[in-house]
């Protein structure tokens, strides 16, 4: 099929059905400010020499009666584009495609609301904002009070710069079955240049994968609230932070988080320090497992703090290699019973723990026993007054 060429497109203040620029050539930009498509806009395989720019335009994607819509409102699926694409306070009533899309500057969707079309019409997929595979030379922008009903998918993407979530993000989980994931972010297998951040004001009521993703600089999530979704409180396996096998080239800061489910970083790899200081973790599984934070077999090589940190549930860090020092001063952990509810399992577990610096426990709160069995300190352990 023959491609069509334009040096460049402006489209502001339109409102059209809908628009069908796939396969397009558009040696300019593509700027369609403020407009507002009421069917699907196909922007697939477009070629772009410069930026696109959707800023403030509405995607209704209805697909036939008044109350119904598209799967899909916006593709541009397998898009090039040369420059940036911005999607600055974008409303779509139904997902947003970007898979396998090249993008040679930044993608910003700040200030801007999802919905999947599970969301939308009780059927389809429960993605929002679909990006799997997209490759974007700059940062990665989703802030300034983004709202998504559905998941940020971003598996195996690749991103140069920077994924932030910032300035009161806030993601809702709407699996469409019971056997699906209750992911509302998911970057899972992506390599990011620099860094992850979600901020003090993000909230996400679902859980957060990150498995096997590269990270060159720190993951941060300072202050930010995780809750699990209630339909995944009797799945065991379903963790609310999932960062198994993820290698993070700087630091893990979690100061200050508040999560409801188990935070893993099992086989992680950490170049920096890790710190979950003043953090609130709980467990929220029936049937186990009953551990808030599960670190076995993770490397560090700076120190681990959990200064501070206050747990309902056990905390799980057999087997972890950490340079530097580990801190468990002031932390305040109650470990689960059993089912049967007549046994306080291990509050907190260091065996087999190989430590390069000091363990500190003063102050430490533990109901229930801390086994440091096989555990390795190099240096001496300050402090064994448990209260």
């Amino acid at each position: 099929m023959r491609m069509s060429s334009f040096r460049e497109l402006s489209l502001f203040y339109f409102s059209l059905q809908g628009i069908n620029l796939s396969r397009t050539a558009i040696k300019g930009s593509l700027l369609s400010s403020s407009c507002t498509y009421r069917r699907q806009v196909l922007l697939k395989n477009l070629h772009i020499g410069e930026d696109l720019v959707c800023d403030d335009s509405r995607f209704i994607g209805r697909s036939g009666g008044k109350y119904a819509y598209s799967d899909i409102a916006l593709d541009c699926s397998n898009a090039v584009i040369g420059g940036n694409l911005s999607l600055l306070n974008v409303k779509a009533h139904s997902a947003v495609y970007l898979v396998n899309t090249k993008i040679g500057g930044d993608l910003d969707a700040s200030g801007s609301s999802f919905k999947s079309a599970f969301a939308a019409n009780k059927h389809g997929d429960s993605d929002a904002f679909t990006a799997n595979s997209v490759q974007v030379a700059g940062d990665i922008t989703l802030g300034s009070q983004l709202s998504a009903i559905g998941t940020i998918n971003l598996d195996q993407a690749t991103c140069g710069g920077s994924i932030e979530l910032r300035d009161g993000s806030t993601l809702v989980a709407m699996p469409n079955s019971d056997d699906a994931e209750d992911f509302c972010f998911t970057a899972a297998d992506a390599r990011i240049g620099r860094s992850l951040t979600f901020d003090d004001k993000f909230i996400a009521s679902g859980s957060i994968n990150v498995s096997a993703t590269h990270i060159g600089g720190n993951f941060e999530a300072i202050g930010s609230h995780v809750t699990q979704s209630t339909a995944y409180i009797t799945k065991p396996a379903a963790a609310a932070i999932e960062a198994g096998n993820t290698i993070i080239g700087g630091d893990v800061r979690f100061d200050r988080i508040s999560v409801v489910g188990r935070v893993n970083f099992e086989r992680a790899d950490v170049g920096g320090d890790f710190s979950c200081d003043d953090g609130q973790l709980s467990t929220c599984h029936k049937q186990g497992p009953y551990h808030s934070l599960t670190l076995g077999l993770m490397t560090v090589k700076g120190g681990l703090s959990l200064a501070g940190l206050h747990s309902k549930g056990s905390l799980l860090l057999n087997n972890t290699r950490i340079s530097g020092d580990v801190s468990l001063s002031r932390a305040a952990v109650v470990a689960s019973k059993n089912l049967a509810g007549n046994v306080r399992l291990s509050a907190v577990n260091l065996e087999s723990m190989s430590i390069g610096g000091s363990l500190v426990m003063n102050r430490l709160s533990s109901e229930g026993s801390v086994s440091v069995l096989f555990a390795i300190i190099r240096q001496s352990t300050v402090h064994r007054r448990y209260i």
